[in-house]
């Protein structure tokens, strides 16, 4: 198949006029120009991403390492309340034997002050009731009655070292309950 063109002696031939190679060259320019344009409106879309993964990155570094201190600080923190937990633990565990014995010693002295009482409320050996009353917890022992007055003045009673001790008995009421309450006010020793 023959060209159309091909007969026609004025289109053998391309000459271009001044007229269009300008037209050619401004095409070819804009045509750059717009390549310029999106490659730099590229660039700067993946600039402005590229800062805003640096931006997300050390905002999640920040947290994460937020988030680490506190957990050591927690983990500092859980494990002194530990300790502290434990030696309150032993603490209440001393505190209660403490008590215990207290206690044991509180009922051993009421048992002996109990023992004592009927004989020392009839005169019988009250010097030993008010050393006994004296060395009982708090030096007091509670009545349900009321105690002959006889009973409170001071008793003088021999002590461990071969001297004397002095006694002083005291009665009371506390709480609704006759209280008598030992106290020693003198202590002398053997050779004095």
């Amino acid at each position: 198949m023959a060209d159309k063109y091909s007969s026609d002696p004025q289109r053998s031939s391309w000459t271009y006029t001044q007229s269009d190679i300008d037209t050619l060259r401004e095409q070819i320019e804009q045509d750059e120009a717009a390549k310029r344009r999106w490659l730099l409106l590229l660039l700067l879309l993946t600039s402005a991403a590229l800062v805003g993964l640096i931006i997300w990155m050390s905002t999640n570094y920040a947290h994460y390492s937020s988030s680490e201190s506190e957990k050591r600080r927690l983990t500092d923190e859980n494990t002194s309340l530990k300790a502290q937990v434990s030696k309150y633990q032993k603490d209440l565990s001393a505190c209660a034997e403490k008590e215990k014995k207290q206690e044991e010693a509180i009922a051993k002295a009421k048992e002996s002050v109990t023992k004592m009482l009927p004989g020392a409320l009839g005169g019988i050996n009250v010097p030993a009731f008010a050393r006994q009353v004296y060395e009982s917890p708090n030096s007091r022992v509670e009545m349900d009655s009321v105690p002959p007055s006889n009973l409170f003045r001071n008793w003088r009673a021999p002590n461990d070292a071969g001297g004397i001790d002095v006694y002083t008995l005291v009665g009371g009421i506390v709480n609704g309950k006759w209280v008598i309450y030992s106290n020693l006010i003198s202590r002398q020793g053997a050779n004095q």
